[in-house]
Parts: structure tokens; sequence; C-alpha cells
């Protein structure tokens, strides 16, 4: 088979280093199967991945049922509990996710749950989200203005 560009994985070797940098405690949202987590494992203190999907978890967890640092929940990213302080994330990564939810309410929430001194890092915002409301993403200047708010 002929080897292919996919957009869910050509920036997993940036996250990862960039990643292993903090260590700590890393946050995949939407993490899918797993892939990405198993990556981060030997790099962090504990790694964890949220998805809505019960099936697509389901297979993160025969993936990663060898690795004893990650947790996985099935669930809504936005309705997640926020965690004390001393539980919040050093990197919190969300790759072809964002566009799936509302982008004010998750972009505040991912700085929420991020640790002081901590790096979010996204992958993947589309030109359209929620079918409704068109955005474009022309500088950093935009992400800023909603995340600090």
């Amino acid at each position: 088979m002929e080897k292919y560009w996919n957009h869910n994985t050509a920036f997993h070797e940036e996250l990862v280093t960039d990643a292993k940098t903090r260590g700590g405690r890393v946050l995949d949202i939407g993490c899918g199967d797993g892939l990405l987590l198993q990556h981060l494992a030997p790099f962090a203190q504990i790694v964890v991945g949220i998805d809505p999907d019960t099936e697509t978890i389901l297979r993160a967890q025969t993936r990663l049922a060898e690795v004893s640092n990650v947790s996985l929940i099935t669930g809504d990213f936005l309705t997640m509990p926020i965690p004390s302080q001393e539980e919040r994330y050093s990197t919190v990564i969300c790759v072809a996710t964002l566009h799936h939810m509302e982008l004010r309410s998750a972009l505040l929430k991912m700085r929420q749950v991020l640790a002081p001194g901590g790096r979010l890092l996204i992958v993947g915002l589309a030109a359209y989200y929620h079918g409704t409301n068109r955005w474009a993403v022309t500088s950093n200047a935009k992400l800023t203005d909603t995340v600090v708010q």
C-alpha cells in the first residue's frame, strides 16, 4: 500500500516532542483510538484521553491495555469537571477536534484545565464549525483574544 498523509497523525512527532519537555500530566481531547496517547505515555506522568464515542474508547482501551499511566474517559470535554489545581494538565492537546465544539467554550475550558505555565497544542482548525458560524484563524491574536477574555 502506498504511504499517504493523514491529518490526524501528521503532527504526532511534534506534539510528543513538545509534551516531552514538560512531562507531567497530559490531556488529549478527542483521543480517538489512543494512538497519540500511546506515543505520549513514555514521557508523561499520566496521560488522559477523552472522547465522546464509546466504540472509539473501547478501541483505545484495547490498544493501551498494557500501558499503566493512561486513563480514558468516555464523555464530552465541555462537561468534564475542572480538575483541582494539582491535577491540572501541563500539556493539553486537541487534534482535529476543536471544530466539533463551540470555539469560545472549548478554548475557555482548555484554559481552565491547563496548569499554570502549561501549553495548549491545537492541530486542525476548520474553516467552519457547527454549520452556521464561519471563522478563520488568520493570526494568533484571534485565539489569544478568545482565550484571554
